[in-house]
Parts: structure tokens; sequence; C-alpha cells
């Protein structure tokens, strides 16, 4: 993983995968908010809203 960040602002503009197998993928942050508020119910998911899906729980 390669991250590129904007030294005057000091924040990170692009981030390079390279995989194993050769492959590259490139994020590239068009805007970015540092320190955000984040609520629990972004982290969670409601099988009720997605019927017919399967939830295979990892843990």
């Amino acid at each position: 993983m390669i991250l590129t960040v904007d030294k005057n602002k000091i924040e990170p503009r692009k981030v390079l995968m390279k995989y194993k197998d050769g492959n590259e993928v490139t994020y590239t942050l068009k805007n970015f908010k540092p320190n955000q508020e984040m609520v629990d119910a972004l982290f969670s998911f409601d099988k009720a809203k997605y019927p017919g899906v399967e939830v295979n729980d990892m843990r």
C-alpha cells in the first residue's frame, strides 16, 4: 500500500494498493473531512431492509 499525502494540507490524497498477483488499484480521495462524528448505526446491518439476504457472522 502506498499512501500519497498533500504536504501543504497534511491530508491523504491517494492510496495505491499493490497485490501479490501484480494487480494494482488506486483510490483517489476527492474530499477529506477529518474528525467526523460517526454514529453506531453507520456500522450496523438491518436484515429487515434486505429480505432474502443470507447473513454470515464470522466472529
